[in-house]
C-alpha cells in the first residue's frame, strides 16, 4: 500500500499541476519504499535531492501560472514553497552527513505536501475560475 494516494480531494483542476502533484506524491512513495533499502541513508538522500530538484522545477511553474493570472497572494505561495525546499534541504544534509529521524521526515513531507495542495492550490484554483 502507497504511503501517499492521490485522489481527486487533490485535484486543483489544471492538469499540468496536477500531474506535477501526482508525481511528488510518487516521489513521497519512493522515498517511504527507501526505508526498506539496504542503504537507507544513500536510498533517502537520492530521494531527497531528486524530490527537491522536481520540487522547484514545480514550484517555478506554479509561480509562474500565478503570475499570468494575477494570483494576489502569489508572495505568500512563493514563501511556502521557498519552506517546503528549505526543510527538504535540511533532511538532504540530514541524510548525507547524519542522521534523519525517517518517520518523522516522511509524515512532515506527506503532512506539508498534503495540507498545501488541498489549501493553497485549491485556493489558485478558486481565483482562476473566478476570474474566468
Amino acid at each position: 500500500m502507497p504511503y501517499a494516494e492521490w485522489d481527486e480531494r487533490l485535484s486543483i483542476g489544471i492538469e499540468a499541476i496536477d500531474g506535477q502533484h501526482k508525481r511528488l506524491i510518487q516521489m513521497l512513495n519512493d522515498l517511504d519504499d527507501a526505508y526498506d533499502s539496504a542503504d537507507r541513508q544513500a536510498a533517502a538522500a537520492e530521494c531527497l535531492l531528486k524530490m527537491k530538484a522536481y520540487s522547484i522545477e514545480h514550484f517555478a511553474d506554479e509561480e509562474a501560472y500565478m503570475e499570468r493570472i494575477g494570483y494576489p497572494d502569489l508572495k505568500t505561495h512563493r514563501e511556502e514553497h521557498a519552506v517546503f525546499i528549505g526543510k527538504v534541504s535540511d533532511y538532504e544534509a540530514g541524510q548525507i552527513i547524519s542522521y534523519t529521524p525517517y518517520q518523522d521526515m516522511l509524515r512532515f513531507l506527506k503532512d506539508w505536501l498534503l495540507a498545501h495542495i488541498e489549501g493553497s492550490d485549491q485556493k489558485i484554483a478558486e481565483y482562476a475560475e473566478g476570474s474566468d
